[in-house]
């Protein structure tokens, strides 16, 4: 807790004897800079206490008076509080010195956060569409780890179902080796479409993919060949991909390797009356009776005797718990599968499992391109891998078109390529609410003097140019009294959030704080470099300004690689 919140909870606390807590919790930032450093709104404690808030604000600030705190003013029901410069400046700074990429974190808890995400269905390549879940979970992923927690990421990878009868069917009918050796999954991914195309004209298609799939489950010796070897394909394409935006797993596992569990669990719960027969078809009824609010039942076995993937989530679910006991789980899947989530955590809990009030779905919207919305089963989509291969070719443009980014060498450049054209896209992508659809536009993504990850990453390079052109160590104890420019303030200010910034992300399920507090640091960042020469002041200004810079770059760094982007220290 800094040191000032402290001492202003601790002297409310023992003015009107209430739990310091409390008043720590009721303690926030004023919507403008010029009514001070803190406020404190009286509302709450003037209930308990029973008293007017004007009235209770008046005393506090009496009570606030003198000390670290310069001026405590009532202003109606709140109480808003300067504190003294030099100590604002050294709560702040002292703490983000001392615990370096720590800041904003927390120590390590015994607690695990379970996170499954991408996910994506074997035997089709990344669409743009696949980042979301992808660089929503990724970046929560490393937040959860950022406050303590061990955490899991699962990619529960869709590789069972009815996609794969689908996907035999099309094989076997139209299916070329040399041109899926030449073009993996790219190929298989054409196969898939033509079979769509082709159902709509022939429905007896349909019946011939679900008794492929039948085969599958019944472990056919052909139909199980194939499906390995289409796994294999996609694995290796997928691994190309994270290894390009620097995601990593703690569990690769598919809806397969569920697979003979689900028989068992559906003799459980028929034997205990939990799953019912309706129409030949194997279901969980969720309504109970006089509910107002109608949710169909979960279905576990279709009427042709298949299982789905719902009977294969209850037996993930069941399996993560038996193996991590987890504070909680968060799917990071699309906002179309709210339903599903909301049928499967209903089930489990009338299974009688406790633990699937842990359960969270993390939804999101979709992503068009350019306006345009995508289809899988229609072959309208934008690959992945082409945007970012684009990206790092627009960039190296940019790069070659900007006169500052000149003296940078040609191995500095190959380095900042991918670094600014990938961070570009996960930026794009997290810099708005995760539950709002995204329009993915180039003109936004690789702009560098706006909102955007490159002027983020700018804006480091730009506080790492400064350090090394310092050439000495950052001094650990300046003399902070020689800080109290208004860009300066803004600035320690805006850094002193950033622990407040990661609780909140990882409370909200929500990358995009962070992603908006780094947009508008770098904004702050970049007005006290043009109100404030850091180099050739006079020695003692020069070291504070200089642990400001190493403080702002810090925190700029630690928000960056919370996104799951690149920092460069040139640009």
């Amino acid at each position: 807790m800094n040191p000032a919140v402290r001492e202003i909870a601790d002297r409310v606390a023992s003015e009107f004897s209430l739990p310091a807590e409390k008043i720590h919790s009721l303690i926030t930032s004023p919507p403008e800079d010029v009514m001070g450093d803190y406020s404190l709104p009286c509302f709450i404690l003037a209930k308990e206490l029973k008293r007017s808030p004007q009235e209770l604000a008046s005393q506090i600030a009496k009570t606030l008076s003198g000390g670290i705190i310069a001026k405590a003013v009532a202003a109606g029901p709140y109480v808003n509080i300067v504190i003294d410069r030099p100590q604002l400046f050294s709560f702040i700074l002292s703490a983000i010195l001392n615990e370096g990429s720590l800041y904003g974190g927390a120590k390590k808890r015994d607690e695990t956060v379970v996170i499954d995400f991408s996910s994506p269905n074997i035997a089709r390549p990344f669409s743009i569409a696949h980042l979301r879940s992808t660089a929503l979970g990724n970046s929560l992923k490393k937040i959860y780890q950022h406050l303590g927690y061990r955490v899991i990421g699962v990619n529960h990878l869709g590789d069972w179902g009815v996609q794969f009868g689908t996907l035999i069917s099309a094989y076997t009918r139209w299916g070329d080796d040399e041109k899926i050796k030449q073009d993996s999954i790219y190929e298989l991914y054409r196969l898939y479409v033509k079979f769509n195309d082709e159902s709509e004209r022939d429905p007896s298609l349909k019946d011939e993919a679900r008794g492929w799939l039948k085969r599958l489950e019944e472990r056919d010796p052909e139909a199980f060949r194939l499906w390995e070897w289409f796994v294999e394909i996609s694995l290796n394409a997928f691994q190309r991909y994270y290894k390009i935006l620097g995601v990593e797993f703690e569990v690769i596992q598919g809806e397969s390797a569920y697979r003979d569990l689900t028989a068992p669990l559906i003799e459980e719960l028929t034997r205990n009356k939990i799953a019912e027969e309706s129409d030949g078809a194997l279901i969980i009824r969720l309504n109970k009776p006089g509910e107002k609010e109608e949710i169909p039942p979960l279905i576990l076995k279709t009427r042709d005797g298949t299982t789905v993937y719902a009977t294969r989530d209850i037996c993930a679910a069941r399996s993560h718990w038996d193996q991590y006991h987890f504070a909680k789980k968060l799917y990071v899947v699309d906002a179309g599968q709210s339903l599903h989530f909301k049928q499967l955590f209903m089930a489990l809990a009338k299974m009688g499992h406790e633990w699937s009030e842990r359960l969270f779905h993390v939804p999101f919207g979709v992503m068009l391109f350019e306006d345009e919305r995508m289809s899988t089963r229609k072959g309208r989509i934008v690959f992945l891998e082409e945007v970012l291969n684009r990206s790092m070719e627009m960039t190296r443009s940019i790069i070659e078109s900007i006169e500052k980014m000149s003296n940078l060498s040609s191995d500095e450049k190959e380095s900042v390529i991918p670094d600014v054209g990938v961070s570009a896209i996960i930026y794009a992508d997290l810099s708005r609410s995760r539950i709002h659809d995204i329009n993915f536009r180039w003109s936004e993504v690789l702009n560098f003097n706006g909102k955007s990850g490159p002027y983020i990453q700018y804006t480091h390079a730009r506080m790492a140019g400064v350090l090394r052109k310092y050439e000495e160590n950052v001094p650990k104890s300046p003399d902070f009294a020689k800080l109290g420019e208004p860009s300066e303030i803004a600035l320690a200010k805006r850094l002193e959030i950033f622990p407040a910034k990661v609780q909140q992300a990882a409370d909200e399920y929500e990358p995009f704080v962070i992603a908006e507090y780094l947009g508008n640091l770098a904004i702050t960042i970049n007005q006290f470099y043009d109100n404030c020469r850091v180099l050739g002041e006079e020695p003692a200004l020069e070291e504070a300004r200089i642990a400001l810079v190493y403080c702002a770059k810090l925190v700029l760094k630690r928000g960056l690689e919370l996104l799951g982007m690149r920092a460069p220290e040139r640009m």
